[in-house]
């Protein structure tokens, strides 16, 4: 596994046909894991990778518009928060949502990957927290890309400042429908 675990930035052309991408055009990504470090490409939705390597991860994203290149802030201390107010729960709603927050906490350098182990078909991720020593062992959720739209924009409703209250996990449906 790669030492250097920067995410590489957006390519600015698809890595199949080359044109280039469109402001708010939907595009794929997907990381791979190289003796350099990793790699990241950027596919359009009508073109496919390589069937080698075999990605570490993928997601979908879009082209942003040139004026919405400002950095979001957020709490990243209420984030750790819910990070670990959600390890209490054994609910596959709440699971997902926590894969997806220890993916953006492992960008942002929050946490640090330290392996990944696959045993009785199942892939388990290892994140240790630095600054605490804490370690963390999260099964990689199977999502479908219908899924993963909604969780990344239950993520981003949490991160603009929705609720981190622990019933109120996003993915969960509330008793009164």
């Amino acid at each position: 596994m790669a030492t250097d675990w920067t995410v590489p930035r957006r390519a600015e052309v698809c890595g199949g046909c080359g044109r280039a991408f469109a402001p708010s055009q939907p595009l794929q990504v997907f990381l791979y894991d190289t003796p350099h470090g990793y790699q990241r490409q950027d596919y359009c939705l009508a073109c496919s990778p390589p069937a080698q390597p075999t990605p570490i991860a993928r997601w979908r994203t879009r082209r942003s518009q040139p004026d919405e290149r400002k950095p979001r802030t957020f709490d990243l201390q209420a984030l750790c928060h819910l990070f670990e107010q959600l390890q209490e729960t054994d609910q596959p709603q709440a699971a997902q949502f926590r894969f997806l927050l220890a993916l953006l906490l492992w960008r942002k350098k929050i946490l640090r990957l330290e392996r990944t182990t696959t045993g009785n078909g199942r892939e388990t991720w290892e994140f240790i927290m630095p600054h605490t020593g804490q370690s963390y062992q999260l099964l990689r959720p199977e999502l479908d890309e219908a899924r993963l739209d909604q969780l990344g924009q239950q993520l981003e409703l949490v991160i603009s400042g929705g609720s981190t209250e622990p019933g109120l996990v996003p993915g969960q449906e509330q008793a009164d429908g």
